[in-house]
């Protein structure tokens, strides 16, 4: 079995600041090379950011639940590796990134579908009791 790499970044960009001095955290998610980024939504202070511990550096509670809440969305992504890895499935760093935020690769059903599907079985049993 092929080795895999697999890393999880959080990662503040100081070119994107809003007046108010906070900026977005984006997960990066590294996968055999193949990088993907997403913003998790969470804004900080540029000033309290510590980008070796990825993390938010003060004990308020703002700060602390800030902290949880990216130690919460890095489990989260481990989860959806490992159930990857479980399942045998091909894994790069889109499809984690997809996984995480709903986004799947299945498509929509519309009702016409539906109705088409119905009258073709319909028509498969025409003429043996049925429809």
């Amino acid at each position: 079995m092929k080795r895999k790499t697999f890393k999880i970044l959080f990662v503040v960009k100081a070119s994107r600041v809003a007046k108010d001095g906070k900026s977005f955290v984006y997960l990066r998610v590294t996968v055999n090379g193949q990088r993907c980024e997403t913003s998790v939504s969470l804004r900080v202070d540029l000033k309290k950011w510590n980008t070796v511990a990825e993390k938010v550096i003060g004990d308020s509670r703002e700060d602390q639940e800030l902290n949880l809440r990216l130690d919460t969305i890095r489990m989260r992504i481990m989860q959806i590796y490992r159930e990857m890895e479980f399942d045998n499935v091909e894994i790069n760093a889109k499809k984690i990134i997809d996984q995480y935020l709903g986004r799947n690769e299945k498509t929509t059903i519309m009702l016409l579908d539906v109705f088409r599907e119905h009258n073709e079985r319909c028509h498969k049993l025409a003429g043996k009791g049925h429809c």
